[in-house]
C-alpha cells in the first residue's frame, strides 16, 4: 500500500471516529496551497457555524445531526478526490495545532460608593494587541494570560447570592463568538447595596464541542471590593492636591488618629437614642457628611493658603484655629514644629514635608560649602527641637500668647550664647527641585501607617524622597530601607536624615535618596514590601504595602520620572 492510499483509508477511520477528528488529520497532511485544502477550508467552515449556531440555541438537535452527516459525506467526497499533489511532501515539516491562548482584560473598580452604578468591562482576545483598541487603560485594568476557544461565556457573580451585597445586570450575551482578528466584549453594571469589603466573582467559560458533546471549563477570577459612602474619584484621573493629610480620598481606610469630623459626628448621632433607625441614619449622615466636605472645600482652601502665603507661626495657627480637623492639619502642624526647630537652631532650616507652594514650581540653589553663604538644609542630626507644652486633647501646638499677659513661671536664666551651628551637608546636591506630586498611602495596618511622597530632585537626575511613618516603627539615620518588587532584586537605600514631629504621636519621616535608574525600576515594577534594615542590613521589621499603595507608587514614580524627564 502506497503513501496516498494509506492517508485515504485512516482519512476515512476518523471519518468514522467523528468529524473533529477528521478534520483535525487532513490538517496535518494537506497541501496549504492545494485545492484540496479550499475544499477542507470550507467544510471547516461549515462545521464551525453548525456549532455556533448549536450552542446559541438557534438549531434543534434533529437538524444538528442531518447537518452533521451532510459534512460527513461532504469529508468522504474529498477523500476520493485527493491526489498525490494535494499532499504534503513525504518527511515534510507538519503544522503545528493551533494556539489556544488568548488574552482577557477586565476593568473592575476596586472602590466603589454605595447605591452607586459603576460599570465594569471584560474584553477577551486571541492576541493582547487586540484588547486596547479604543481602550482608555487606567490603573484597575487587570490583563491575564488564558486559555480561550471560538466560544466563551462570560458572567458576573456574588459570592453570597443570598444577601448579595451588590445587584448585578448585563446587557451582554453570555455566550459569544471570538473572532480572530477582534476583541469580544461583555459589560456588566454593579451597585453596592451594602457597606463594607466585599469578594466579587468573574466566571470566564471556555466552551468546545467534542465528539458531539459540549465541554466547559471555567476560569475563576475574584476581586475585592470596598464600598464607601463618600463619591469615588475617577479612575486613573488626578486626585485632590494634598500636603500628607490622611483626610483623602483613596482607597484606604483612614489612621484611626484622623476621622473627619463630620463622619464622627454620624456615628455619634447613631448612638444617641435612634436605634430603630440606627443603619439607615449613619448612611444618610455619611452622605451627608461628603456634601458637607465639598460645600466647605472652597472655604478652606482659601484660608490655608492664606496661612501659606504669610508663613509665620500665627498664619499657620490661625488655619488650625478655625479649621481644628481640616485637610491640611497634619501639614500645618509640621510647618509649625519646622518654624520652631529654625529658631532654635542658629544658622539652620529643616526641611519641610512639601516645597514653597503646593505646585511645587520654584527651585532652591543649594550652594557649595565655604562660600560664606547659608544654605537651605535639614537641621543636624542628634540636635531635636526643645520640648514644647502641647494640649493633650490635641495634637497641636499651643495658641499664640495674648501681648500684655503675665507668665505665671518665673523667668528662666538666661542662657550663654552659642556660636552658630556648622551647616548641615544637603541631601540634594546642586539646584533642587520640588516635584508635583502630593504624598500617598503605601501600608495602613493595626498598628502601623506608612506614606510616601517624592520630595525634590536635582539636574544629575538624583531624587529626594520621604518615607513617613506613623505607629510602632521609629526612624533612625542611618537605618537602610529595602523595597521589595514582586521580582528582581531590591532596591537599597539609607535613611539620611530623620524629622520627628511631636506634635504627632510616633510620627517619622525618613529622608532618602533614589538613583534615576531606580525610579525607573520603581515606575516598572510593582513593589509588594517595605523592609527596615539596620546600617549592616540586619532586617527589623518588613510591612506589606496595600494593593492601591503599591499601584499608586507605580503610578507616582512614573509621574516623577516625567518631571525629571522634562527639566
Amino acid at each position: 500500500m502506497n503513501r496516498l492510499d494509506e492517508i485515504i483509508n485512516t482519512l476515512k477511520t476518523h471519518i468514522g471516529e467523528g468529524v473533529e477528528v477528521a478534520l483535525e488529520y487532513l490538517e496535518t497532511v494537506l497541501d496549504h496551497n492545494s485545492d484540496r485544502y479550499n475544499d477542507y477550508i470550507q467544510i471547516k467552515s461549515r462545521y464551525n457555524s453548525l456549532q455556533r449556531e448549536l450552542l446559541l440555541g438557534v438549531l434543534d438537535h434533529s437538524t444538528y445531526d442531518i447537518s452533521r452527516n451532510n459534512i460527513s459525506k461532504a469529508l468522504l467526497l474529498l477523500a476520493e478526490e485527493i491526489t498525490e499533489k494535494d499532499l504534503i511532501p513525504e518527511g515534510g515539516v507538519k503544522e503545528e495545532k493551533e494556539d489556544k491562548h488568548g488574552e482577557v482584560l477586565y476593568h473592575v473598580p476596586d472602590l466603589m460608593q454605595l447605591n452607586h452604578e459603576e460599570k465594569c468591562t471584560v474584553r477577551i482576545a486571541f492576541e493582547a494587541d487586540q484588547l486596547f483598541r479604543d481602550w482608555e487603560k487606567t490603573d484597575v485594568d487587570v490583563v491575564k494570560s488564558i486559555r480561550v476557544s471560538e466560544i466563551m461565556a462570560v458572567s458576573m457573580l456574588n459570592v453570597d447570592e443570598t444577601d448579595p451585597p451588590f445587584a448585578i445586570r448585563t446587557l451582554s450575551e453570555t455566550v459569544q463568538f471570538l473572532d480572530r482578528d477582534d476583541f469580544t466584549e461583555w459589560l456588566f453594571y454593579v451597585k453596592p447595596i451594602r457597606m463594607g469589603k466585599f469578594p466579587l466573582i468573574l466566571r470566564v467559560s471556555v466552551i468546545e464541542m467534542i465528539n458531539n458533546k459540549e465541554y466547559k471549563k471555567d476560569i475563576v477570577l475574584e476581586e475585592e471590593i470596598i464600598v464607601q459612602a463618600e463619591e469615588v474619584p475617577p479612575s486613573g484621573e488626578a486626585e485632590f492636591k494634598s500636603a500628607g493629610t490622611s483626610i483623602t480620598l483613596n482607597t484606604n481606610p483612614l489612621p484611626p488618629e484622623h476621622i473627619p469630623a463630620p463622619a464622627a459626628q454620624a456615628q455619634d448621632a447613631g448612638k444617641k437614642g435612634m436605634s430603630r433607625i440606627a443603619g439607615a441614619l449613619l448612611t444618610t449622615a455619611a452622605l451627608a457628611a461628603a456634601g458637607y466636605f465639598g460645600v466647605q472645600y472652597y472655604q478652606e482652601e482659601q484660608a490655608w493658603k492664606e496661612a501659606k502665603s504669610g508663613g509665620g507661626k500665627e498664619h499657620y495657627q490661625r488655619y488650625l484655629d478655625r479649621y481644628p480637623d481640616g485637610r491640611h492639619e497634619e501639614q500645618a502642624l509640621t510647618v509649625l514644629d519646622s518654624l520652631s526647630r529654625a529658631d532654635s537652631l542658629p544658622g539652620q532650616s529643616v526641611l519641610p514635608l512639601d516645597g514653597p507652594d503646593d505646585t511645587g514650581t520654584g527651585a532652591t540653589d543649594t550652594l557649595a560649602q565655604g562660600t560664606g553663604m547659608e544654605e537651605v538644609a535639614p537641621a543636624p542630626v542628634g540636635k531635636p527641637a526643645p520640648p514644647r507644652k502641647a494640649d493633650p486633647k490635641k495634637n497641636r501646638p499651643p495658641a499664640p500668647k495674648v501681648p500684655g499677659a503675665t507668665d505665671v513661671k518665673p523667668p528662666l536664666k538666661e542662657p550663654r550664647v552659642q556660636p552658630p551651628a556648622p551647616v548641615a551637608t544637603p541631601l540634594l546636591r546642586g539646584n533642587n527641585f520640588y516635584f508635583k506630586i502630593p504624598r500617598f498611602p503605601v501600608v495602613d495596618g493595626d498598628n502601623q501607617y506608612m506614606d510616601f511622597k517624592f520630595y525634590q530632585f536635582n539636574q544629575y537626575r538624583e531624587v529626594l524622597a520621604v518615607l513617613g511613618s506613623q505607629g510602632g516603627m521609629q526612624f533612625q539615620p542611618g537605618m537602610m530601607l529595602s523595597l521589595i518588587p514582586e521580582k528582581g532584586e531590591a532596591i537599597v537605600t539609607e535613611l539620611k536624615y530623620v524629622a520627628q514631629t511631636p506634635d504627632l504621636k510616633n510620627r517619622y519621616d525618613g529622608y532618602f535618596t533614589l538613583t534615576a535608574d531606580e525610579l525607573v525600576r520603581l515606575s516598572k515594577e510593582r513593589i509588594k514590601s517595605v523592609r527596615v534594615l539596620t546600617s549592616s542590613r540586619q532586617m527589623i521589621r518588613a510591612y506589606n504595602l496595600t494593593r492601591s499603595g503599591g499601584k499608586n507608587l507605580t503610578r507616582r514614580a512614573g509621574d516623577a520620572l516625567k518631571q525629571l524627564e522634562d527639566k
